[in-house]
């Protein structure tokens, strides 16, 4: 099954990547914005039956990896992988979108993991020379569920358990009933911009299950740009900042004060954000966190 979601796709969203790595630059914050399907695609050489060293160069597959107890076998990751903190302590490759392949031919890796790699450059020298490598894509939290599922195959350790038991509580989530009011929500992705998470990605989902109806869940493209006027209409119930929140830049919005949620002291963002940005283990976490602002509300 072919992804759909590519390095050329992030060029046609211009400004949203310039403000992407503008923020990460200056918050080392990772947002990881991918699409469907899931379905791991090797590029070049057969995996080895048990790989012992593992090159990461997405965060969330470095979270994946430790959390699957397979943090002894990872040689390199980027220098967005930032969680666990341990991760801080494994050599560095270069950074997230931008990996020195002579950094990585020189760990010996026996496997080589990404997200949505597919049409980046390195992945082109990667089959040339044969490495051992796959290329995933998170789209949906089920996607991340079978990337988890996926990885635990290849590891060959005990982590299936571990796997599906995520599996079984993305689940239990999924079959809960929403009781009481569902308050309407928004996500601000990043300063200076009000761009937001719409339908059919995975933060979307996060504000559904967690009780809530995501402002943006009805219009067209994955992470629109809002205006003023939008954002007013629709004055959600909560908004919640997906990075350090900065009231200097928050007031100097244009009828920002004049929003529902910031005239009841429902903003929040005094959170790591990447349990809501980063298609990893972590976004129950996120689930949990926004429902206890919902909880809190309805006090």
């Amino acid at each position: 099954m072919k992804t759909t979601f590519s390095w050329r796709h992030y060029k046609s969203l211009g400004i949203f990547l310039a403000a992407l790595i503008s923020m990460l630059a200056v918050y080392g914050l990772f947002s990881f914005l991918v699409t469907h399907p899931p379905t791991p695609t090797p590029i070049s050489a057969s995996l080895p039956t048990v790989p012992k060293r593992i090159v990461s160069l997405s965060p969330n597959l470095t979270e994946m990896l430790f959390f699957l107890g397979a943090e002894n076998r990872l040689v390199g990751v980027t220098t967005r992988c930032n969680y666990p903190p341990e991760a801080g302590k494994i050599r560095k490759v270069g950074d997230f979108g931008a990996p020195d392949l002579e950094r990585i031919i020189a760990l010996k890796p026996d496997l080589i993991i990404a997200t949505s790699f597919e049409n980046h450059p390195i992945s082109l020298r990667f089959k040339e020379l044969k490495l051992p490598y796959i290329n995933y894509s998170a789209h949906k939290l089920a996607d991340i569920s079978d990337i988890l599922l996926n990885l635990s195959a290849i590891l060959a350790n005990d982590s299936k358990n571990t796997a599906v038991s995520w599996k079984n509580s993305l689940i239990s989530l999924q079959k809960e009933q929403i009781k009481g009011s569902i308050p309407s929500i928004y996500i601000k992705l990043w300063p200076n911009s009000l761009m937001t998470a719409a339908n059919n990605t995975f933060m979307d989902e996060i504000i559904s299950l967690s009780g809530g109806k995501n402002i943006a869940h009805d219009l067209k493209g994955e992470y629109p740009e809002l205006n003023i006027e939008f954002l007013l209409k629709q004055d959600p119930d909560i908004i919640i900042i997906a990075y350090p929140l900065d009231q200097k830049e928050l007031k100097s919005i244009k009828g920002w004060d004049s929003l529902k949620a910031v005239k009841n002291g429902q903003v929040y963002g005094n959170f790591d954000p990447d349990i809501l940005l980063r298609p990893g283990p972590r976004v129950l976490e996120g689930i949990a966190k926004i429902k206890e602002i919902i909880k809190s509300q309805e006090k």
